[in-house]
């Protein structure tokens, strides 16, 4: 998937976000977040459970589990270069 720089992107189902989280803002009552190169528009329940990740590096899924739509997961530094590759998961990737 090709990102346009600045552009806020609302995660589909089963798509995830890699990288670090820079920051948080609320606007229009979402939070928007900034998680490596890419913008994210996030429901404002998830401000509380993001805020502590800040500058953290995490990954972020976007499920159609009813109660659990966002799976979010601290990537320890050990394991950052072993990501396991799923055809059926299309990842915005943090681009250094």
């Amino acid at each position: 998937m090709t990102e346009q720089k600045g552009k806020i992107i609302h995660l589909a189902p089963f798509e995830e976000a890699i990288g670090t989280l820079h920051d948080l803002n609320e606007v229009n009552g979402a939070i928007i977040a900034r998680l490596g190169n890419v913008v994210l528009a996030l429901p404002p329940e998830l401000g509380p459970k993001l805020r502590p990740l800040l500058g953290r590096r995490i990954d972020m899924l976007k499920t159609d589990i009813p109660g659990k739509v966002y799976l979010i997961r601290e990537i320890a530094a050990r394991t950052m270069d072993r990501t396991l590759e799923t055809p059926d998961v299309r990842r915005i990737a943090e681009r250094s």
